[in-house]
């Protein structure tokens, strides 16, 4: 991982905008790593504490660090057929989407609340917003297993076509 990270010095963000960085020294710099599975989920994570001087007293360049550690991973992903963080993230909004949707087909007359339900009733714990009248502004969906994973509907499918403002339609 820390040779990744240190080879790691041109990467774009997620808007496409191109960043180049100083080369760094992780890999010759003290740490401490500690791989463990999540208590609700069981999934394995590692968690990596680093000094920002290496061995040879120079700080290493610390700028776009957790964009660069995303990279280093999803290169390391990668090299070894692992499934990369984005990809599940990307087959958990579609999961979510698909329920979304195969409720509304369900539906006869489009209502809310409703809807809320019947989602609610296939399992789904959701979170939702609602103004100071009751009426419904925005909906969520937890990861099952996990604590504080949550999906919002703005994030479900394309153009915000599940938020709350949208689904009638």
């Amino acid at each position: 991982f820390f040779e990744i990270l240190d080879s790691t010095t041109e990467f774009k963000n997620s808007k496409g905008k191109e960043f180049k960085l100083k080369k760094t020294n992780f890999r010759d710099t003290q740490y401490f790593a500690g791989l463990h599975r999540d208590s609700k989920s069981g999934y394995l994570h590692l968690h990596v504490l680093t000094n920002r001087v290496d061995i040879n007293g120079k700080p290493n360049d610390i700028h776009s660090i957790g964009e660069r550690c995303v990279e280093a991973a999803r290169i390391l992903n990668e090299r070894h057929g692992w499934k990369d963080a984005m990809t599940i993230r990307q087959e958990h909004l579609d999961y979510y989407e698909n329920e979304c949707i195969s409720v509304l087909q369900e539906m006869k007359l489009f209502d809310v609340d409703d809807y809320i339900k019947r989602l609610q009733a296939r399992g789904h714990e959701m979170h939702i917003n609602r103004d100071t009248n009751g009426k419904v502004r925005g909906y969520s969906f937890k990861q099952p297993g996990c604590t504080d994973k949550w999906y919002k509907a703005s994030d479900l499918g394309k153009g915000r076509h599940l938020t709350v403002a949208n689904l009638q339609r």
